[in-house]
């Protein structure tokens, strides 16, 4: 799942039959959507977060969590400031170039603008987005215009 497009696999054996599950696992996957969890996201875990969430892995709950909605982490995205939720804030910011920022000084995605020129966000300064590991992030946003065939080779 990324901000831009993804997936969710309903016949998996995991959920299989399970309407509750399903449900869960869609509300889950629609918050990577939006950018969640961000590395500067309190409890992070690659990812995910550690406390009471439906982002959570292990602590799951129909919660948003103090950490994804209305939080005052400083410098870190907030979902209520989303473009893609309404009402809107009156500080809103897209995930999509957000993320792709990230990919790109990741050394995962293909060098466009990402609706702001390139150009962090000074809003988001927390330390966490200063230092970005190799491949932590992905865009696929327009991915047909640089991906390989190499990569997919191993696809089944």
């Amino acid at each position: 799942m990324g901000v831009h497009s993804g997936y969710t696999f309903l016949l998996s054996n995991h959920n299989k039959g399970k309407k509750e599950k399903r449900i869960q696992i869609t509300i889950h996957e629609l918050l990577h959507g939006q950018g969640f969890a961000w590395a500067c996201t309190k409890g992070n875990q690659r990812g995910h977060v550690g406390g009471p969430s439906i982002l959570s892995n292990e602590n799951w709950t129909y919660k948003l969590g103090n950490m994804i909605y209305d939080h005052n982490n400083k410098g870190c995205p907030d979902l209520k400031d989303s473009v893609y939720l309404t009402p809107t804030s009156d500080e809103p910011y897209d995930p999509l170039p957000l993320v792709c920022h990230l990919a790109e000084r990741a050394g995962r995605a293909h060098g466009g603008a990402y609706g702001f020129e390139n150009q962090w966000p000074e809003k988001y300064n927390h330390k966490k987005f200063k230092k970005i590991k190799k491949k932590s992030y992905w865009c696929t946003y327009k991915l047909a215009e640089f991906a390989q065939d190499d990569w997919f080779r191993k696809w089944k």
